[in-house]
């Protein structure tokens, strides 16, 4: 097992660029966006990119999941070039249709206002230029072009604001400007991507064939069903806070999401991309018993790295708010410790559902998924209406308490998850004492001296705790991402 273990620290510190990069120009750009534009329009940008994330998952995600699975096999018989005109077929054909089904809900209905309505209908561009962007990079990852998929995806996540940021300072777009940002970083990225990939040279169409296509959906679809589940779960209630309060709401959820989701998801996405590979080896070579506890194993370096995160980040959220965004989105940070605590939760999630994964019960968990986004729904109705936008964050923590409640207990069947409780306990204890070193020091400063000085003084109480409660130190933690022996 601790061979497992240490390849999953080298691989996850391999990961590292890829993820890292998207994520901090994420953050960066946050309080470039928050400059130029109020609450309400971020609040309207908002909407439209949680459209265009529905509309990526419905069209592309079950290709996505396809051209991993079947790129050996295609290649193998010599049919790369049914297999590259199929997939890219099959998206044109649903891009088409879920374009048309968009635009006549947006005409044939009055949910929003005339300013969020063209919004979402330009939405449609980003839409295509994601959908692209996502196939052409899964192409680069069946191909096993590492180095390739790595420089595309970091310069697709630069490409979009910067270009989305020159529209809007140049040539004076409103907030229009970053969604046409996003289409065009796509479109210019996209003729190289798919060159390095080589697919311009097998795209036939005459080649497409229905039952590849049909082959690709059923294996894809299923899946692609728990993240819009998931979608449900995380981003939906921006429509309802638009409807009940009003886009300045939605801006105020919004930036506070922005932050917390770049700054903790790139952490234990990391981790589990490294880890699911090796996992999946464990379970077909060394059985249950071995691939249990190594999930445990890997749960607790997810604990002791990422609960340290996130209550600095409660901690510290006015702070945070303060130094990101303009007074006008000060009111966010209340809504910001909620946020975090529900992201946390869906980390720790994504060692419980192994279970289902390994034992190919999906469909189980969809329909867990789609149970708790249903709760997510109906009760981010009923508290947005009497509490506003932090209701939907008390409201989307519930949910995800639910689905990890849920989750645990019907994954016993297939594969236990034991949670590492010394570790759990080792790590909150500590984690307390560097809040309490992190609250008062920002107690003394302004945001920016504030968040630099308790980076070292929080992290370093925080270290020192762990070391005494004999848990782990540095030294164990550098040996695990392979950077000591």
């Amino acid at each position: 097992m601790d061979d497992f273990t240490a390849k999953t620290g080298r691989d996850a510190f391999k990961y590292i660029p890829s993820n890292a990069i998207p994520a901090l120009v994420g953050v960066i750009t946050v309080p470039i966006f928050t400059r130029l534009f109020p609450p309400d329009l971020f609040g309207n940008y908002a909407l439209a990119l949680s459209t265009v994330a529905l509309l990526t998952t419905i069209a592309a995600q079950w290709l996505r999941n396809s051209i991993i699975r079947f790129y050996v096999n295609y290649e193998s018989e010599g049919k790369l070039a049914e297999y590259y005109s199929t997939i890219i077929g099959s998206l044109l054909i649903g891009v088409i249709i879920i374009s048309v089904v968009l635009a006549a809900v947006i005409w044939s209905g009055n949910f929003f206002n005339e300013q969020v309505e063209a919004l979402l209908l330009l939405s449609l561009l980003p839409f295509v230029g994601n959908s692209l962007i996502l196939l052409g990079l899964s192409f680069l990852r069946a191909s096993r072009k590492a180095w390739s998929f790595s420089l595309f995806r970091s310069l697709h996540a630069i490409g979009k604001p910067l270009l989305g940021i020159l529209l809007v300072v140049f040539l004076k777009f409103s907030i229009s400007g970053l969604l046409l940002g996003i289409f065009l970083a796509g479109a210019l990225l996209v003729p190289f991507i798919f060159r390095t990939g080589r697919v311009f040279s097998q795209l036939k169409f005459s080649k497409f064939s229905p039952r590849a296509a049909r082959e690709f959906f059923l294996f894809g679809f299923p899946v692609t069903l728990t993240l819009i589940s998931m979608w449900l779960l995380n981003l939906s209630n921006r429509y309802i806070i638009e409807i009940l309060r009003g886009s300045v709401e939605v801006g105020l959820y919004s930036i506070s999401y922005t932050i917390s989701e770049r700054a903790l998801t790139m952490v234990f996405s990391i981790l589990m991309l490294a880890a699911y590979p090796i996992i999946v080896e464990a379970w077909e070579k060394e059985g249950k018993e071995l691939t249990a506890n190594l999930i445990k194993n890997l749960s607790r370096y997810f604990f002791i790295i990422c609960t340290p995160i996130a209550v600095f980040l409660s901690v510290l959220s006015k702070d945070v708010i303060m130094l990101f965004a303009p007074e006008s989105y000060l009111e966010s940070y209340k809504v910001m410790p909620l946020i975090i605590a529900c992201i946390y939760v869906n980390g720790i999630l994504t060692y419980v559902i192994k279970g289902f994964e390994l034992s190919k019960k999906t469909y189980l968990l969809s329909a867990l998924v789609f149970v708790s986004g249903v709760i997510n729904v109906l009760l981010t109705i009923i508290l947005v209406s009497s509490f506003g936008f932090i209701g939907a964050g008390y409201a989307n923590l519930i949910s995800f308490v639910i689905l990890f409640l849920l989750s645990y207990w019907y994954s016993r069947k297939y594969l236990k998850w034991s949670a590492p409780l010394a570790t759990i306990i080792k790590v909150l204890l500590s984690s307390g004492i560097m809040g309490v070193v992190v609250y008062f020091i920002s107690s003394f400063f302004n945001p920016l001296f504030s968040i630099i000085i308790s980076v070292f003084a929080g992290f370093s109480a925080y270290f020192i705790a762990l070391r005494v409660l004999r848990e782990t130190s540095i030294r164990e933690l550098l040996k695990f991402f392979g950077l000591f022996k």
